[in-house]
């Protein structure tokens, strides 16, 4: 199970650093927002991986990675809704 929850973090990861990257042509005030959160996320995502049995560190990187995707403008409604879904089954326990 773990292994599954890496790997979708490094897909959410790589999708979530190509995005933002080109927002800033797209959408200024919308790649702002996703560079912050995208910098929280990293710091939150870097804590967990140190130790995952941590449920608080769990807990913060689920919270950062879904304000990533409320942030980031550049995502589809379909894209969003993917995201969203993944999050609903993350449990920290």
């Amino acid at each position: 199970m773990k292994n599954i929850i890496k790997y979708a973090f490094f897909l959410i990861t790589i999708t979530i650093a190509s995005s933002c990257g080109v927002g800033g042509v797209v959408s200024p005030v919308g790649a702002n927002a996703c560079d912050a959160r995208a910098k929280d996320y990293e710091a939150a995502v870097a804590a967990w991986s140190s130790d995952f049995s941590n449920v608080s560190k769990c807990n913060a990187a689920k919270a950062a990675t879904e304000k990533l995707i409320n942030a980031c403008t550049l995502y589809t409604v379909a894209q969003k809704k993917v995201y969203q879904d993944q999050l609903t089954q993350w449990k920290c326990n």
